[in-house]
């Protein structure tokens, strides 16, 4: 049976701050890493704002206690969490101590993959992290562990818009928001796109 993120997760975004300092720590080495970098280095490069994404963490629980010990240590005004539900051990707790500590979630399910299958497609019904990555294939030839931000990027307003459709559709179905499929990523997304829009926005006076 899939595990689902609980209700109390629904991602929200917050306003965007003239100075922001964000550590991102991730579940896994590459993948989540080289997007967010490529990201981070394509909206924030001119910018003042310090997007510091820590990846190859581990399991969700090791992830989250990295994280409360960033956000204890003061020197970040967001912390962020990312990792898959998938079939992780000590998920729930996982889930009950980043929301006890504050942390910001882009949680995946079943996997961040999903993330870059939205900018090609739109995906409905439940799926697994084989089944994703083998549509995804279809999409990204080359794909093994790196998503290619160049070939997403320009389907990104698309992607968004397929992920906030997902969100409308769980709760339509009175399912919790993070049901399968879903991605909080997109959250993330819109949060260093917000900030690079800000900073930009200041540049010309506006």
């Amino acid at each position: 049976m899939p595990k689902r993120v609980p209700q109390g997760l629904r991602r929200k975004l917050g306003a965007v701050p003239p100075f922001a300092r964000i550590a991102v720590v991730c579940e896994g080495e590459v993948t989540e890493p080289k997007y967010l970098n490529a990201l981070k280095g394509a909206e924030l490069a001119s910018s003042a704002h310090i997007i510091e994404v820590k990846g190859g963490v581990g399991v969700p629980l090791t992830v989250v206690r990295r994280a409360v010990k960033l956000k204890k240590g003061g020197n970040y005004d967001e912390v962020w969490c990312v990792f898959d539900v998938d079939d992780h051990p000590k998920l729930p707790e996982a889930l009950d101590q980043a929301c006890a500590n504050g942390l910001r979630l882009a949680v995946s399910n079943p996997c961040f993959e999903l993330w870059g299958l939205l900018h090609f497609q739109d995906q409905r019904s439940e799926l697994g992290r084989k089944q994703l990555c083998s549509k995804l294939k279809k999409h990204l030839p080359g794909y093994k562990k790196a998503l290619a931000f160049e070939k997403l990027d320009p389907n990104r307003e698309l992607a968004l818009r397929r992920a906030a459709g997902l969100d409308r559709m769980h709760r339509n179905d009175k399912k919790p928001p993070s049901s399968n499929p879903s991605t909080g990523v997109a959250a993330l997304v819109e949060k260093i796109a917000g900030l690079g829009r800000a900073a930009r926005l200041k540049k010309l006076g506006r």
